[in-house]
């Protein structure tokens, strides 16, 4: 009975090998993922896990999308950095409030990571991203606020 899986399991990959390769990346990639999420010091938050720490906490949001995408619709009171000014270091306006919850966004909650962890490094305490990013936020139609 194994043997005989075995045998058509095999069959089945040299019959479709690119597919079947396909799908070993995949689930490699998928582990990969899970490990890394699981060994990072950043922390993804759902939307209303941001509005408490915005009330409670007075966190500070920082939007890293483009200036023509943060005038067309951002989160009241947010700040806008560019992903270049993280990389570059030039983040001296927040490094004052790197004590304080700091919630990165981006459009879909996964370019954002990478920069918080940059801050991380950068001895910021409490830094967070927003799980789906600007995308989930309205989706859930929580506010936008525009500058246009």
């Amino acid at each position: 009975m194994c043997e005989m899986f075995m045998q058509r399991i095999t069959q089945f990959f040299m019959n479709h090998f690119i597919l079947s390769m396909i799908w070993l990346v995949l689930f490699f990639l998928l582990i990969f993922l899970f490990i890394w999420n699981f060994f990072s010091k950043v922390e993804e938050i759902f939307h209303t896990d941001v509005i408490n720490l915005i009330n409670r906490e007075n966190a500070v949001i920082v939007d890293l999308r483009s200036r023509s995408e943060y005038k067309r619709g951002h989160i009241i009171n947010s700040i806008n950095f560019l992903p270049e000014e993280i990389k570059s270091k030039k983040f001296n306006t927040l490094y004052v409030i790197r004590n304080q919850p700091i919630v990165l966004v981006c459009s879909n909650g996964f370019s954002s990571r990478s920069f918080a962890e940059n801050l991380i490094s950068h001895d910021f305490k409490r830094v967070y991203v927003l799980k789906e990013g600007i995308f989930g936020w309205k989706e859930k139609k929580f506010p936008l606020v525009s500058n246009i």
